[in-house]
């Protein structure tokens, strides 16, 4: 059986695809063939041979794909931290000659196997995800209802043939166009609204997000303002059993970074020790007020913390210092 995977990085990530590519290997060794398709978006040579000699090691195929052959209107595109990579598994299906695809953020590792998640039949949906815990008003912003799902795109499974035969990556561009480039939540934002009604909605194993260790099922659908969120069964199993863990910036901050406090930092470590760059640590710190939030919901009761948030967003929204990239909105009620 052959599995196809992506990531999409520059020089700057390089130990971060690096770490989560060696544990999609090492946890997916009964797949024959693993296809990676790695998107350069400036990759030095040094680079490319670190990890042309990962995939030889476990004898698995790797081929790059310059940036520069995926976008064909830049000026539509407003650069992301200084990176286009963000954007580019919009345009998978044009340069890449596959019926599906799964496609993986770098700042992740790969926990179990993926032949259970790469036999679903995807039909006529265009892609599959694990829901974010995004409020309303992110919905409402890029064209969506609130009982529309709304999906974390760091980890994908993507119907490529699909996307082809709808000729998808024309609407992704007619998004980014009616924003000027500046799409709310970036690719995200654009494969959700283009998308609508044609997600299929996977376990949230598949993407273990930081809420659903700070929070349990009733309370991230309380502070999201959700219709449908996953059971406190769903995230147990996620938590316990996780497939995909993804490691996003706010109230834990990066494994790699020494202030690091995700419950799951360890297995991260295990297999950054794998890699060249054993015990390197960057100084950093999670963003203060995904602290500050964190440690009022730790401390308070979650009705005040609850109605805490209330009063902060509406003032915000007063003042006009609302973040429409914000993903702690919550709907006034």
């Amino acid at each position: 059986m052959k599995l196809n995977v992506s990531y999409a990085s520059s020089n700057e990530y390089v130990r971060f695809s690096y770490v989560s590519m060696l544990s999609l290997f090492e946890n997916n060794k009964e797949f024959s063939s693993i296809f990676v398709y790695f998107i350069d978006a400036g990759l030095t040579e040094e680079s490319k041979k670190m990890f042309i000699h990962l995939a030889k090691k476990y004898n698995r195929n790797l081929k790059f794909i310059p940036i520069n052959d995926l976008f064909k209107n830049w000026k539509t595109i407003k650069s992301f931290g200084h990176s286009y990579a963000t954007y580019a598994k919009l345009f998978f299906s044009s340069v890449i000659d596959e019926d599906k695809i799964i496609y993986l953020d770098s700042d992740s590792i790969v926990e179990d196997s993926f032949k259970e998640l790469w036999q679903i039949d995807l039909k006529d949906n265009l892609v599959a995800g694990v829901l974010e815990d995004v409020a309303p008003r992110n919905k409402y912003i890029i064209g969506q209802k609130k009982s529309d799902n709304y999906i974390n795109c760091g980890f994908l499974l993507i119907n490529l043939q699909e996307w082809r035969e709808q000729n998808i990556e024309s609407k992704f561009i007619n998004i980014i166009k009616k924003y000027k480039g500046d799409v709310p939540f970036w690719d995200q934002g654009v494969i959700n609204s283009a998308c609508k009604n044609k997600i299929f909605l996977l376990h949230p194993k598949y993407n273990c997000l930081n809420c659903i260790f700070a929070f349990n099922a009733n309370e991230i659908k309380k502070v999201s303002d959700l219709d449908y969120y996953y059971s406190q069964n769903e995230i147990d199993e996620a938590k316990n059993h996780p497939v995909f863990i993804h490691y996003v910036d706010g109230i834990y901050n990066r494994p790699w970074c020494k202030n690091c406090t995700h419950p799951l930092k360890n297995r991260y470590i295990f297999y950054l020790d794998k890699t060249p760059w054993a015990n390197c640590y960057i100084e950093g710190y999670a963003p203060k007020n995904s602290v500050k939030n964190y440690q009022l919901y730790k401390r308070l009761p979650f009705p005040i913390f609850y109605r805490l948030r209330l009063i902060s967003n509406f003032i915000k929204e007063k003042i006009g210092r609302f973040d429409k990239n914000s993903w702690y909105y919550i709907k006034k009620e």
